[in-house]
């Protein structure tokens, strides 16, 4: 079963955000509050056989990072199944901009086999 650690326990950006939007309708102009889709880079690592490797930055909606991670990894036929991985953990945000930051999800392959995932690392 993957064990979910948060960084720092911080909080992470929503699937919205807030913001005031001007609307035009029948020629008058008036501004309102509005719901708008979040969208952050998302930075995936693999840890196994004592190396950690970035595999993949992708875009994505926050809220379900490491499902997205643990996807990604079995897509990518990395894992095998979810018994593959020891843990998933927030490894922390990097400033990219004034106010963007890449959020970091590693996972931890377990011991067992982990000489292939240390293959799949290296192959990314």
């Amino acid at each position: 079963m993957l064990e979910k650690a948060k960084a720092g326990g911080k909080a992470r950006p929503g699937s919205k955000t807030k913001a005031r939007v001007r609307v035009v309708e029948g020629g008058r102009a008036r501004v309102r509050p509005d719901s708008l889709a979040t969208e952050e880079p998302l930075e995936i690592r693999l840890r196994a056989g004592g190396e950690a490797k970035t595999v993949a930055v992708t875009m994505r909606t926050p809220g379900a990072d490491f499902e997205l991670a643990a996807g990604f990894l079995y897509g990518e036929g990395i894992i095998s199944s979810r018994e593959d991985v020891e843990k998933m953990a927030l490894a922390g945000a990097n400033r990219i901009g004034a106010s963007a930051s890449v959020a970091i999800v590693t996972g931890t392959a377990k011991a067992d086999g982990a000489g292939d995932k240390k293959r799949a690392v290296g192959a990314y």
